[in-house]
C-alpha cells in the first residue's frame, strides 16, 4: 500500500464504475481551472471510458482537490500523465501525487516517465522533475464586424 497513514485516510481513487456517482464533486472542482485546453465533456468522457483516472484528497466531508491521469502509449513506450490538478489544497494535492501516483504509474503501470503540464510554481515543489518543453499559447484574435 502506498502513502503514509495519515494521508492513507484522505486519499481516493474514483473506482470507473463510480464515476457517475463522483462526477458532481468532480465537475464542481475541475470547472474551477481558469484556464484549460479541455472541456467538462472531455473529461467525463475519458473519466467514464476509463482513459483517465480520477483521485482527490479529502478532509472530513469536503473533497479539497482532484487530480486526473493518463496512462499513454507510444508505438514503443508507455507514460504517465498528470493531466488537470485542481481544488484547494495544493500541498496535500502534491503528497497524494508523490505517494501514491507516482508510484502507481512507475509500479504499477510500468511508466518510463511522467510528464505534467501545470504552472511554474510546481517546479519548485517537484525539483526533481526537469522543464523539458515551453507551451506557447496564442488565441486567435478576434475580427472586427
Amino acid at each position: 500500500m502506498y502513502g503514509s497513514a495519515e494521508l492513507q485516510e484522505r486519499a481516493f481513487v474514483v473506482p470507473g464504475d463510480q464515476i457517475d456517482e463522483a462526477w458532481p464533486i468532480i465537475e464542481g472542482i475541475c470547472s474551477r481551472v481558469s484556464e484549460r485546453s479541455w472541456s467538462l465533456e472531455d473529461l467525463y468522457s475519458d473519466l467514464s471510458e476509463g482513459r483517465a483516472q480520477a483521485w482527490g484528497i479529502r478532509t472530513q466531508d469536503e473533497v479539497r482537490c482532484i487530480l486526473v491521469t493518463r496512462v499513454e502509449n507510444t508505438f514503443s513506450r508507455r507514460y504517465g500523465v498528470l493531466w488537470i490538478a485542481a481544488g484547494s489544497g495544493i500541498i496535500d494535492g502534491m503528497r497524494l501525487f508523490r505517494e501514491y501516483i507516482e508510484p502507481w504509474f512507475f509500479e504499477d503501470q510500468e511508466c518510463e516517465w511522467i510528464e505534467i503540464q501545470g504552472r511554474r510554481g510546481w517546479a519548485r515543489l517537484l525539483q526533481d522533475y526537469n522543464e523539458s518543453a515551453v507551451v506557447l499559447k496564442k488565441h486567435r484574435p478576434t475580427r472586427a464586424h
